[in-house]
């Protein structure tokens, strides 16, 4: 599976084929003597680099009651459209599940080579949010073409709260002047 490096919104899906007790340790880094990273999850997808906080692991009996089908339209953002398709084959998953984001490879450009226990699903992307404005037909939306005024509150000097900041300053040493003298 390619990844590029602009990839944005892309959630990939796959099963995990281990038993309850194994998972914690497929899905934990460890640190050899040398400092070198050890992480089977990692190593099962094939990635050069996965970033841990873009990575879910967690069992289908976590969304009983909701749904795979749910947890991917409303918890991730993907369309039914792509959804739908797939409706029974993911109502059908049991024991743990993997998603892997885009942001879980910071923009690092690279091939994944998923292996056992790792088993894709599908590979899903976000529905876009409709970023388009409606038009502005108010009178107060049309451009300014009239000539800048000053701000009846500026100074004509352009320096406003310059002499309050002076005159902060005079009360405040004059209480610390106070203060220390009694």
């Amino acid at each position: 599976m390619e990844i590029s490096a602009l990839e944005r919104g892309v959630h990939r899906l796959f099963a995990i084929n281990l038993v309850a007790e194994d998972i914690a340790a497929f899905t934990q880094e460890t640190y050899t003597d040398d400092d070198e990273v050890e992480w089977p999850l990692k190593s099962a997808l094939g990635a050069q680099y996965l970033d841990h906080d873009f990575v879910e692991v967690f069992p289908i009996s976590n969304l009983d009651g909701y749904g795979m089908v749910n947890y991917l339209v409303e918890g991730n953002g993907i369309s039914t459209d792509q959804v739908e398709p797939l409706r029974a084959q993911l109502e059908n998953l049991t024991g743990y599940v993997l998603i892997v984001s885009s942001a879980a490879f910071s923009g690092a450009a690279q091939t994944i080579t998923p292996r056992a226990p790792l088993r894709h699903i599908a590979t899903f992307s976000e529905t876009p949010i409709d970023m388009t404005a409606l038009p502005l037909d108010s009178d107060a939306a049309a451009p300014y073409s009239g000539v800048p005024t000053a701000s009846p509150n500026t100074p004509p000097n352009g320096r406003a709260g310059g002499s309050l900041i002076v005159v902060g300053l005079a009360v405040l040493v004059g209480l610390v002047l106070w203060w220390a003298l009694r």
